[in-house]
């Protein structure tokens, strides 16, 4: 057995218990990532709330799906980790270590600049998607206040543009790290 210094791997039998699963994952082509941004813009524009009327939802779905940041990451974000001379945003981990540098691709600098001007925190210490008092958000804030909604509302898009492909229920942002 395990315990009495034998290797499993070792055993071919055992090794073929374990079934191979393929990559799990959701991927968005052009058509519905559109879908997703419109409607981010939609409930952004027609928010009550003053702090996602500034696009705020429309920045953490650009975030997300253009520049491929986990949702933890958008959270943890401030205006001093986006060098827009650089061309990069620098995403840290919860104790503010460097984990990498994401490039800035044309159309998510155009949705950041244009949150910036928009936004009531826009210094360099404010958080980049703030909690209306200008607080960090959590990943379960932004699931439940943002991505939910938004892709309940894409979901309605994809099927008005009568897309050969529906808007998937669940999307892979990385929610759990």
């Amino acid at each position: 057995g395990l315990y009495e210094g034998e290797n499993p791997a070792a055993n071919k039998a055992q090794r073929e218990k374990v079934k191979k699963r393929d990559p799990v994952g959701t991927w968005l082509d052009y058509d519905l990532l559109m879908c997703a941004l419109d409607a981010a813009a939609d409930l952004d524009a027609n928010s009550p709330r003053r702090d996602y009327r500034n696009l705020g939802r429309t920045v953490v779905f650009a975030l997300l799906f253009i520049g491929g940041l986990r949702v933890t990451e958008v959270c943890l974000l401030r205006w001093r980790h986006v060098d827009f001379a650089r061309g990069v945003i620098r995403v840290i981990d919860s104790k503010g270590r460097p984990l990498r540098e994401v490039v800035i691709v044309a159309g998510l600098r155009d949705f950041l600049l244009e949150y910036k001007a928009r936004t009531r925190w826009p210094g360099r210490d404010d958080y980049l998607v703030p909690t209306a008092k200008g607080k960090r958000r959590t990943k379960d804030s932004v699931r439940q206040r943002i991505l939910n909604p938004t892709i309940a509302r894409a979901a309605e898009l994809a099927d008005e543009r009568e897309l050969p492909q529906a808007f998937p229920e669940t999307l892979g942002t990385h929610a759990g790290k």
